[in-house]
């Protein structure tokens, strides 16, 4: 049976100057993601926001390290995000990424996009 998911991290992060400007600013994207967990009933754990810093390498990112060691240690069953672009540009950081979170029990949710490993079709498209 699958525990109810309800203690979530948001994560967001821009680039750019251009990407705040596009409507992804980190205040948008806060904005939204909170509304969709108030929405869902869900607890906010912790806002993570990197600021600057490019998608294409999770390491060199403070908030992505920090929740990581936060998920290791079990504090929230979610993360969700504006879009996989804001998460990682990586095609190999999202599957490992996807594997220890997999491990640890944290399902992953993208806001505008159909991604969401805490449902059983999100879960089959990691395998």
């Amino acid at each position: 049976m699958k525990k109810e998911c309800n203690i979530v991290a948001i994560y967001i992060r821009v680039s750019t100057l251009d990407q705040a400007r596009e409507g992804y600013s980190l205040d948008a994207q806060e904005a939204a993601l909170r509304k969709w967990c108030a929405d869902k009933k869900y607890e906010v754990y912790d806002l993570y926001a990197d600021r600057g810093v490019s998608g294409k390498d999770i390491d060199h990112r403070p908030d992505m390290r920090r929740l990581m060691r936060d998920a290791r240690d079990g504090r929230f069953d979610v993360v969700c995000f504006w879009a996989l672009s804001r998460f990682t540009r990586s095609v190999q950081d999202l599957y490992d990424t996807m594997t220890k979170f997999q491990k640890w029990g944290v399902s992953m949710v993208s806001y505008t996009e159909s991604f969401d490993t805490s449902t059983p079709m999100g879960r089959a498209m990691i395998g």
